[in-house]
């Protein structure tokens, strides 16, 4: 019995490890803090981005929030990420409005013809989207929030897509 656990719990764990499912590349964290501690930010109060993790904790800002990040990754890979959180005057509420862009750049172009291989350029890739937020604090222990995303994806300047 324990066999067939350990194959079932096998078989899941591969069905994620992909890395390719829509949307994974905003899995990212969006600061140094966020990607150090994961998933874990959920429920930390993040100076400039709470918005990116739980927009319920919009409620506890006090005056204005500014945040930017830029990472150069491996692989010619990059994210970007700006948020502005102000907060509504006499509410324990508060409005943001955030960036997040990540993307790779100088992929090459080839012709994979095996006998005249053919170097066509380099293109760029990147998606991202722009986020509105709000959130509430109505007592110490209710707060909600909610986040309005325009997507955005472009291959190449050829495709692209919107939602």
């Amino acid at each position: 019995m324990k066999k067939y656990f350990y194959i079932i719990l096998m078989l899941v764990g591969s069905l994620y490890a992909s890395g390719g499912l829509v949307g994974s590349a905003y899995e990212y964290g969006t600061n140094a803090r966020s990607i150090s501690l994961s998933k874990t930010m959920i429920s930390n109060y993040n100076r400039g981005n709470n918005a990116f993790s739980n927009p319920s904790l919009l409620g506890s800002v006090k005056k204005n929030e500014y945040s930017f990040s830029h990472f150069s990754l491996s692989l010619d890979r990059f994210m970007h990420t700006l948020s502005i959180t102000l907060p509504v005057p006499e509410e324990q509420a508060a409005l943001g409005i955030s960036l997040f862009v990540t993307g790779v750049e100088d992929i090459p172009m080839n012709d994979n013809q095996p006998d005249d291989y053919l170097e066509m350029g380099y293109y760029d890739t990147f998606e991202g989207y722009l986020m509105c937020s709000f959130g509430a604090k109505f007592s110490k222990k209710l707060s909600l929030g909610i986040n309005f995303r325009f997507m955005k994806n472009e291959i190449a300047n050829d495709y692209s897509a919107d939602g």
